[in-house]
Protein backbone atom coordinates (compact mmCIF):
# COMPACT_ATOMS: atom_id res chain seq x y z
CA UNK A 1 0.00 0.00 0.00
CA UNK A 2 2.85 2.23 1.17
CA UNK A 3 4.58 1.53 -2.50
CA UNK A 4 1.50 2.52 -4.28
CA UNK A 5 0.71 5.52 -2.50
CA UNK A 6 4.23 7.04 -3.71
CA UNK A 7 3.51 6.10 -7.00
CA UNK A 8 5.39 2.69 -7.39
CA UNK A 9 2.75 -0.04 -9.43
CA UNK A 10 5.42 -2.79 -9.04
CA UNK A 11 4.97 -4.47 -6.31
CA UNK A 12 2.75 -7.65 -7.45
CA UNK A 13 5.49 -9.76 -7.01
CA UNK A 14 5.72 -9.18 -3.33
CA UNK A 15 4.72 -12.31 -1.00
CA UNK A 16 3.43 -11.70 2.52
CA UNK A 17 4.02 -14.51 5.20
CA UNK A 18 0.86 -14.28 7.21
CA UNK A 19 -2.09 -16.57 4.69
CA UNK A 20 -4.58 -14.28 5.78
CA UNK A 21 -3.17 -11.65 3.87
CA UNK A 22 -2.60 -13.21 0.69
CA UNK A 23 -5.82 -12.29 -1.05
CA UNK A 24 -5.38 -8.81 -0.44
CA UNK A 25 -1.79 -9.06 -1.54
CA UNK A 26 -3.05 -10.66 -5.02
CA UNK A 27 -6.10 -7.79 -5.15
CA UNK A 28 -3.33 -5.08 -4.90
CA UNK A 29 -1.26 -6.60 -7.93
CA UNK A 30 -4.48 -7.13 -9.69
CA UNK A 31 -4.83 -3.31 -9.30
CA UNK A 32 -1.42 -2.62 -9.79
CA UNK A 33 -0.98 -4.19 -13.22
CA UNK A 34 -4.24 -2.68 -14.26
CA UNK A 35 -3.15 0.95 -12.82
CA UNK A 36 0.52 0.14 -14.90
CA UNK A 37 -1.49 -0.49 -18.28
CA UNK A 38 -3.67 2.55 -17.85
CA UNK A 39 -0.74 4.91 -16.88
CA UNK A 40 1.49 3.18 -20.43
CA UNK A 41 -2.00 4.27 -22.64
CA UNK A 42 -1.75 7.38 -20.90
CA UNK A 43 1.48 8.29 -21.59
CA UNK A 44 1.13 6.63 -25.12
CA UNK A 45 -1.99 9.10 -25.33
CA UNK A 46 -0.01 12.02 -24.13
CA UNK A 47 3.38 10.78 -26.20
CA UNK A 48 0.48 10.89 -30.16
CA UNK A 49 -0.24 14.69 -28.45
CA UNK A 50 2.89 16.10 -27.73
CA UNK A 51 3.97 14.49 -31.38
CA UNK A 52 0.71 16.24 -32.84
CA UNK A 53 1.18 19.22 -30.58
CA UNK A 54 4.82 19.80 -31.68
CA UNK A 55 4.85 19.28 -35.05
CA UNK A 56 1.47 20.60 -36.83
CA UNK A 57 1.62 22.78 -39.09
CA UNK A 58 -0.77 25.19 -37.78
CA UNK A 59 -0.40 26.64 -34.86
CA UNK A 60 -1.87 25.05 -31.67
CA UNK A 61 -2.36 27.90 -28.38
CA UNK A 62 -4.60 28.13 -25.26
CA UNK A 63 -5.05 31.21 -23.76
CA UNK A 64 -6.82 33.03 -20.66
CA UNK A 65 -10.09 35.47 -21.04
CA UNK A 66 -7.90 38.41 -19.61
CA UNK A 67 -5.37 37.76 -22.58
CA UNK A 68 -2.51 35.47 -21.87
CA UNK A 69 -1.36 32.05 -23.37
CA UNK A 70 -1.39 29.15 -21.48
CA UNK A 71 0.37 27.34 -24.23
CA UNK A 72 1.54 27.57 -27.41
CA UNK A 73 3.36 25.19 -30.32
CA UNK A 74 6.42 25.69 -32.48
CA UNK A 75 4.20 26.75 -35.71
CA UNK A 76 2.05 29.26 -33.67
CA UNK A 77 5.78 31.25 -32.15
CA UNK A 78 7.24 30.86 -36.05
CA UNK A 79 3.76 32.51 -37.37
CA UNK A 80 4.18 35.36 -35.23
CA UNK A 81 7.75 35.74 -35.72
CA UNK A 82 8.94 34.51 -32.23
CA UNK A 83 11.69 32.00 -32.08
CA UNK A 84 10.03 29.51 -29.40
CA UNK A 85 6.95 29.13 -27.47
CA UNK A 86 8.53 30.41 -23.93
CA UNK A 87 9.13 33.77 -26.23
CA UNK A 88 5.99 34.06 -27.55
CA UNK A 89 4.35 33.80 -23.69
CA UNK A 90 6.47 35.23 -22.07
CA UNK A 91 6.89 38.51 -24.47
CA UNK A 92 2.87 38.69 -24.99
CA UNK A 93 0.25 39.85 -21.74
CA UNK A 94 -2.24 41.56 -23.78
CA UNK A 95 -3.38 39.25 -26.78
CA UNK A 96 -5.97 41.82 -27.83
CA UNK A 97 -3.46 44.63 -28.20
CA UNK A 98 -0.42 42.84 -28.72
CA UNK A 99 -1.84 40.68 -31.59
CA UNK A 100 -4.81 41.58 -32.98
CA UNK A 101 -4.74 44.54 -35.06
CA UNK A 102 -8.21 45.29 -34.49
CA UNK A 103 -8.69 44.66 -30.42
CA UNK A 104 -12.64 44.42 -30.75
CA UNK A 105 -12.27 40.84 -33.22
CA UNK A 106 -10.91 39.59 -29.77
CA UNK A 107 -14.17 40.26 -27.94
CA UNK A 108 -16.19 39.38 -30.96
CA UNK A 109 -14.59 36.32 -30.67
CA UNK A 110 -15.82 35.87 -27.03
CA UNK A 111 -19.10 37.07 -28.05
CA UNK A 112 -19.59 33.86 -30.40
CA UNK A 113 -18.20 31.74 -28.12
CA UNK A 114 -21.08 32.40 -25.34
CA UNK A 115 -23.72 31.50 -28.50
CA UNK A 116 -22.04 28.47 -29.32
CA UNK A 117 -19.04 27.41 -27.53
CA UNK A 118 -17.18 26.95 -30.90
CA UNK A 119 -16.12 29.33 -33.88
CA UNK A 120 -14.64 28.42 -37.37
CA UNK A 121 -12.95 29.88 -40.19
CA UNK A 122 -13.23 33.30 -38.38
CA UNK A 123 -10.46 35.58 -40.06
CA UNK A 124 -8.47 38.30 -38.51
CA UNK A 125 -5.33 40.13 -38.72
CA UNK A 126 -1.94 39.42 -36.66
CA UNK A 127 0.81 41.52 -35.52
CA UNK A 128 3.82 39.67 -35.35
CA UNK A 129 6.69 40.21 -33.53
CA UNK A 130 7.86 43.06 -36.03
CA UNK A 131 4.86 44.79 -36.08
CA UNK A 132 4.15 43.06 -39.76
CA UNK A 133 0.93 41.76 -40.02
CA UNK A 134 -0.95 38.42 -41.63
CA UNK A 135 -4.07 37.05 -42.11
CA UNK A 136 -5.49 34.32 -39.85
CA UNK A 137 -7.60 32.26 -39.45
CA UNK A 138 -9.44 31.00 -36.32
CA UNK A 139 -11.15 27.81 -35.85
CA UNK A 140 -11.40 27.67 -31.22
CA UNK A 141 -14.03 26.30 -28.87
CA UNK A 142 -14.41 27.44 -25.53
CA UNK A 143 -13.06 25.39 -22.58
CA UNK A 144 -15.64 25.30 -19.19
CA UNK A 145 -15.31 24.21 -15.67
CA UNK A 146 -17.80 21.93 -14.07
CA UNK A 147 -20.16 25.21 -12.95
CA UNK A 148 -19.79 26.30 -17.17
CA UNK A 149 -17.85 29.32 -16.43
CA UNK A 150 -15.00 29.59 -19.12
CA UNK A 151 -11.81 28.32 -18.02
CA UNK A 152 -9.83 29.04 -21.30
CA UNK A 153 -10.40 29.34 -24.90
CA UNK A 154 -7.95 26.59 -27.06
CA UNK A 155 -8.18 26.61 -31.00
CA UNK A 156 -5.63 26.55 -34.10
CA UNK A 157 -4.88 29.75 -36.44
CA UNK A 158 -3.82 29.21 -40.07
CA UNK A 159 -2.19 31.67 -41.82
CA UNK A 160 -3.79 32.43 -44.89
CA UNK A 161 -2.25 35.69 -45.95
CA UNK A 162 -1.10 34.12 -49.61
CA UNK A 163 -4.97 33.56 -50.01
CA UNK A 164 -5.99 36.86 -48.96
CA UNK A 165 -3.29 38.77 -51.55
CA UNK A 166 -4.90 35.87 -54.23
CA UNK A 167 -8.06 37.06 -53.51
CA UNK A 168 -7.51 41.09 -53.28
CA UNK A 169 -5.28 40.69 -56.37
CA UNK A 170 -8.01 39.05 -57.89
CA UNK A 171 -10.59 41.54 -56.77
CA UNK A 172 -8.25 44.30 -58.22
CA UNK A 173 -8.03 42.95 -61.43
CA UNK A 174 -11.51 42.74 -61.51
CA UNK A 175 -12.12 46.29 -60.74
CA UNK A 176 -9.57 47.21 -63.21
CA UNK A 177 -11.74 45.11 -66.05
CA UNK A 178 -14.45 46.47 -64.63
CA UNK A 179 -13.32 50.13 -65.05
CA UNK A 180 -11.74 49.36 -68.22
CA UNK A 181 -15.36 47.68 -69.32
CA UNK A 182 -17.13 51.05 -68.19
CA UNK A 183 -14.74 53.04 -70.11
CA UNK A 184 -15.29 51.22 -73.02
CA UNK A 185 -19.13 51.48 -72.66
CA UNK A 186 -18.91 55.00 -72.42
CA UNK A 187 -16.59 55.18 -75.21
CA UNK A 188 -18.96 53.22 -77.38
CA UNK A 189 -22.40 55.13 -76.06
CA UNK A 190 -20.42 58.10 -77.00
CA UNK A 191 -19.92 57.23 -80.92
CA UNK A 192 -23.76 56.03 -80.87
CA UNK A 193 -25.29 59.31 -79.13
CA UNK A 194 -22.73 60.52 -82.37
CA UNK A 195 -23.96 58.32 -84.89
CA UNK A 196 -27.74 58.82 -83.89
CA UNK A 197 -27.02 62.64 -83.88
CA UNK A 198 -25.55 62.49 -87.16
CA UNK A 199 -28.56 59.94 -88.72
CA UNK A 200 -30.82 63.00 -87.33
CA UNK A 201 -29.05 65.46 -89.11
CA UNK A 202 -29.23 63.71 -92.02
CA UNK A 203 -32.35 62.48 -92.28
CA UNK A 204 -33.61 66.77 -91.81
CA UNK A 205 -31.33 67.30 -94.62
CA UNK A 206 -33.28 64.79 -96.71
CA UNK A 207 -36.30 65.81 -95.22
CA UNK A 208 -34.96 69.73 -96.40
CA UNK A 209 -33.67 68.56 -100.07
CA UNK A 210 -37.23 67.19 -100.55
CA UNK A 211 -39.01 70.18 -99.27
CA UNK A 212 -36.50 71.82 -101.98
CA UNK A 213 -36.94 69.26 -105.01
CA UNK A 214 -40.81 69.76 -104.18
CA UNK A 215 -40.64 73.51 -104.92
CA UNK A 216 -38.35 72.75 -107.97
CA UNK A 217 -40.76 70.67 -109.31
CA UNK A 218 -43.79 72.88 -109.02
CA UNK A 219 -41.99 75.83 -110.16
CA UNK A 220 -40.98 73.44 -113.31
CA UNK A 221 -44.23 72.91 -113.89
CA UNK A 222 -45.41 76.61 -113.54
CA UNK A 223 -43.20 77.52 -116.18
CA UNK A 224 -44.05 74.89 -118.48
CA UNK A 225 -47.51 75.92 -118.03
CA UNK A 226 -46.59 79.65 -118.62
CA UNK A 227 -44.51 78.32 -121.52
CA UNK A 228 -47.54 77.11 -122.87
CA UNK A 229 -49.75 79.75 -122.36
CA UNK A 230 -47.44 81.82 -123.91
CA UNK A 231 -47.26 79.66 -127.45
CA UNK A 232 -50.92 79.98 -127.48
CA UNK A 233 -50.85 83.41 -127.20
CA UNK A 234 -47.97 83.92 -130.06
CA UNK A 235 -50.36 81.22 -132.36
CA UNK A 236 -53.31 83.27 -131.55
CA UNK A 237 -51.54 86.26 -132.64
CA UNK A 238 -50.75 84.28 -136.13
CA UNK A 239 -47.03 83.95 -134.94
CA UNK A 240 -44.92 80.83 -134.39
CA UNK A 241 -44.74 79.48 -130.98
CA UNK A 242 -41.35 80.66 -129.04
CA UNK A 243 -40.85 77.67 -126.57
CA UNK A 244 -40.45 74.34 -127.14
CA UNK A 245 -42.14 72.40 -124.21
CA UNK A 246 -39.71 69.62 -122.69
CA UNK A 247 -41.66 67.30 -120.07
Amino acid sequence: VNSYASGKYDSSGHRMSFNEFQPFVAVLGEMGDKIREQLEEVQEAEEKYRSIFENAIEGIFQSTHEGRFISVNPAMAQMLGYVSPEELMDSVTDIAKQVYVDPSKRDEVFRLLGDSDTISDFEIQQYKKDKSTIWASLNARAVRDANGKLSYLEGLVTDISERKQAEEALQKAHDELELKVRERTDKLQKIVNIRKKTEEELQNNIQTLERFRKMAVGREKQMIKLKEEINELLINQGREKKYKIVG
